[in-house]
């Protein structure tokens, strides 16, 4: 059923019931709700961007990006992780992934990969992988030091502290020429020498945390950290810091140039700059990346025709030594943010990229080049309220204004590098630059004017041809010949109407004086209400703040007193939120914390419950007539509400999302009904969650079941 059709390859689509059908010289292929497709195919295209667009039978239209040049896998396809670190391809054989939750060797089949868990190596993140010259497998993990796996029986054997290895998060290992293993780790850089029976640490160097290390054309050892970038040669170190000039203090990837150069990437911006050994030191040359580029720059490698790869947390840049080229998920990666190490290029061309939510396999196909500059086309133009688009040399009154014209250039690629330029003649010459879509211009004086527009893709040429629209912003009447000849005799009889002129201005004086000061009395009540409001909003959350809080709870427990209802207290905490402000920012923490504050505002339903910002990441909800079993259902639909807001949380260990845990307690007459038992039961029950492992909910009746059987000193927090 539906449209048989063929893509820019020749292959044919053939639509079907069960999905779509692809056939290639070799074999038949099948799209189906196996790989994400759901649902009856009526027809299929191939767009000049190769993304294939294929109509669904009552599920629309859906866009398989990169089609026939990414290939995606994630935990729905096998993997054990969303989060992929370093991939390490074998000729003819197997593909070795490194994830979040263990290693994998990858078998390729006919339509995909079938994916295994190296057993000895799940469940805990994989960061690092080495092949050594004998078929060994190296891996270096982020909680258990460095693991080697023997080619002959697979054996692990493990390497921590009894071994030398005195960190425990092994970021990287590489095998330089003469066959040393390096490690990063968190407290230095190591090195072990054939037959590898224990690593050493390179004294010299810091015992800081170390992420990268590369080897230069010219076999200089060079290592990236905390405390900078650090170069071994002639058997000394050295050491090159910000105030050397690097762009950034914490170097996260290193690149090693066929010439000799070194690429440096950063964990906190700076971009990427550019190593120029020379004798007796280094030539840096700062901000090379790609415009835009300035966060983290997780990987730095070269594929198999030399072009530069770098991973980033907004996709991946690529360098051909001209111009960069950048590819994120609306080209087809299975996700913008990248990770450490997490690239490998094929002798084929083709490259793997890891990612926070997956794993790509990147077949990079030519691309036609446009034939002619991108040409603009006006889509609308108004002028006040009237739509203009199909007038010629239309005029207008001055009042008319604003004029707002609309623009697009249909023959340029969807990549979203297409520029604008702009100028309006009789107003202004020079070219203005812009990426927008639209342009405003109000209060044009009389005049004739011409409104021109440009386009280019990317640093390519400007249009041919603009578009043009040519109007006249025509004279007022108020300034016309014969209005101005009537204005000359108006002083002939002005005389005779100043003095009544002059009761008017005093009578409308006195009427705008009044006028003021009902203003000023309005705008002082407004004040006061502004002030009352904002002595009880947390100005960040919208919530409650911390003494509305105070005054709510103690009202509700002499309540509680008075009459025999229950009253329960919730009391959230954000699981790890001071590492993610110190990965993201507090920036970034202050927006995690607003939008926790719309959740918790939206699920306190009820008019008579409350929701509060009670200090820092922490907050309450004061849930007035619930008893405990009430009290912990809300407490879970919060926990799993603000997991479902999906916020990224690289730095918790707890999950790739924000989560939260909560300790619950519930007042009666008979127990917790004081504001200060309430409090410190639902604090007790808050930290004996975060100890179970956080993301979880514990209510105040199990702690106190557990504080039978546990030393009380055990549960003060840590």
């Amino acid at each position: 059923m539906g449209l048989v059709a063929t893509d820019a390859d020749g292959r044919i689509l053939i639509p079907s019931p069960d999905g779509l059908l692809i056939r290639d010289e070799k074999d038949w292929q099948k799209i189906d709700r196996s790989v994400g497709l759901h649902g009856a195919v009526y027809s299929a295209f191939e767009d000049r961007q190769h993304s294939l667009w294929i109509g669904l039978a009552g599920r629309g239209l859906t866009e398989w990006r990169g089609y026939r040049e990414w290939e995606n896998y994630s935990s729905a396809s096998g993997l054990a992780s969303d989060i992929v670190y370093e991939i390490l391809p074998q000729p003819d054989g197997p593909l070795w992934v490194a994830t979040e939750g263990g290693l994998l060797r990858g078998t390729p089949r006919q339509f995909g990969i079938a994916w295994k868990s190296v057993a000895g190596l799940v469940g805990f993140p994989v960061h690092s992988l080495q092949m050594a010259s004998d078929g060994d497998l190296w891996a270096g993990t982020e909680t258990r030091g460095v693991a080697r796996i023997h080619a002959p029986n697979g054996v692990v054997q493990w390497f921590g502290q009894d071994q030398g290895l005195l960190g425990s998060a092994a970021y990287t290992l590489r095998f330089d020429r003469e066959q040393r293993l390096w490690a990063a780790t968190e407290v230095g850089l190591f090195m072990a020498t054939a037959p590898y029976r224990r690593f050493s640490r390179i004294t010299e160097l810091p015992s800081t945390r170390f992420w990268a290390v590369a080897e230069g054309t010219d076999g200089t050892i060079w290592a990236g950290g905390a405390g900078g970038l650090f170069g071994y040669s002639a058997g000394r170190w050295r050491n090159w810091t910000r105030a050397d000039g690097l762009s950034n203090q914490e170097v996260l990837s290193l690149g090693a140039g066929v010439d000799g150069t070194m690429w440096i990437g950063y964990r906190y911006g700076g971009g990427i700059d550019l190593i120029h050994p020379q004798p007796g030191g280094i030539a840096i040359e700062k901000g090379v990346q790609r415009r835009g580029t300035d966060g983290l720059v997780y990987f730095l490698e070269f594929d198999a025709a030399g072009h530069l790869w770098a991973g980033t947390e907004r996709g991946v840049d690529t360098w051909d030594g001209s111009h960069w080229s950048h590819y994120d998920a609306r080209d087809g990666l299975a996700w913008d943010d990248c990770n450490l190490n997490a690239f490998a290029a094929e002798p084929d061309g083709t490259v793997w990229i890891g990612t926070s939510g997956g794993l790509s396999h990147f077949n990079p196909r030519p691309h036609l080049a446009l034939e002619a500059p991108p040409e603009v086309v006006f889509t609308k133009i108004v002028m006040g309220p009237t739509d203009v688009s199909g007038q010629r040399n239309p005029s207008f009154y001055i009042h008319s204004s604003p004029l707002i014209a609309r623009y697009a250039a249909p023959n340029a690629p969807r990549d979203g590098r297409t520029v604008f330029r702009y100028r309006l003649e009789g107003a202004n010459i020079s070219w203005t630059e812009t990426a927008q879509r639209e342009l405003q211009f109000a209060a044009l004086p009389p005049g004739a004017y011409r409104l021109q527009i440009e386009a280019r893709e990317g640093d390519g040429v400007w249009s041919d041809h603009s578009a043009e629209f040519p109007f006249k912003v025509l004279t007022p009447w108020y300034l016309t010949w014969w209005f101005v000849g009537i204005c000359a005799l108006i002083p002939l009889s002005a005389g005779l109407g100043v003095l009544r002129l002059r009761v008017l201005g005093a009578q409308r004086r006195e009427r705008e004086l009044q006028k003021l000061v009902d203003e000023k009395t309005a705008d002082l009540q407004r004040l006061n209400e502004d002030l009352l409001r904002l002595s009880s909003i947390d100005s960040l959350t919208g919530l409650a703040n911390r003494r509305v809080f105070d005054q709510t709870l103690a009202r509700e427990c002499s309540r509680l007193k008075r009459k025999a209802f229950a009253v329960s207290l919730l009391i959230l905490d954000i699981d790890h939120f001071k590492a993610l402000n110190d990965s993201q920012g507090h920036q970034r923490g202050d927006e995690y914390l607003t939008l926790v504050g719309s959740e918790l505002a939206r699920l306190a339903k009820r008019k008579i419950d409350l929701a509060a910002r009670y200090g820092g990441e922490e907050f309450a909800m004061i849930l007035p007539e619930t008893d405990a079993v009430g009290a912990e259902r809300v407490a879970e639909s919060v926990r799993l509400a603000i997991a479902d807001l999906n916020l990224p949380h690289p730095a918790s260990p707890v999950g790739p999302f924000l989560t939260v845990s909560v300790g619950v307690a519930t007042g009666t007459p008979e127990s917790h009904s004081s504001p200060e038992e309430l409090i410190e039961a639902a604090d007790r029950a808050l930290y004996a969650a975060k100890r179970s492992g956080r993301n979880r909910v514990n209510v105040a009746q199990h702690e106190a079941v557990l504080q039978k059987t546990v030393n009380p000193a055990a549960l003060e927090p840590a």
